[in-house]
C-alpha cells in the first residue's frame, strides 16, 4: 500500500466571509488531492477480502484497459 500524505493549510483572515470562502476552497482542494493520490478507491478495494483469483482477474482487467488507452493514444498520434 502506498502511502499518500494529504496537506492543505488554511491562513488566518480577519473576516468571517473570507474564512467561509477559504474554508469551502480548501475542502474542494482537499477532495481534489484525496481523489487523485487514490485514496478512497484504494480504501474501497481494500474494504472486503480478495481472493487470489479475484486479484488476478481485477490485475488482468486494468492492464487490458491501460493497453486500450496506450493504443488509443497512439492512434491519435498518427
Amino acid at each position: 500500500m502506498t502511502h499518500a500524505r494529504v496537506r492543505v493549510q488554511l491562513r488566518e483572515n480577519s473576516r468571517r466571509d473570507e474564512s467561509d470562502k477559504s474554508f469551502k476552497y480548501l475542502f474542494n482542494l482537499f477532495k481534489k488531492q484525496v481523489n487523485e493520490t487514490g485514496i478512497l478507491s484504494e480504501y474501497k478495494r481494500r474494504e472486503f477480502f480478495e481472493s487470489k483469483g479475484e486479484k488476478r482477474r481485477r490485475k488482468r482487467k486494468e492492464s487490458e484497459r491501460e493497453q486500450a488507452k496506450q493504443k488509443a493514444k497512439l492512434k491519435d498520434l498518427r
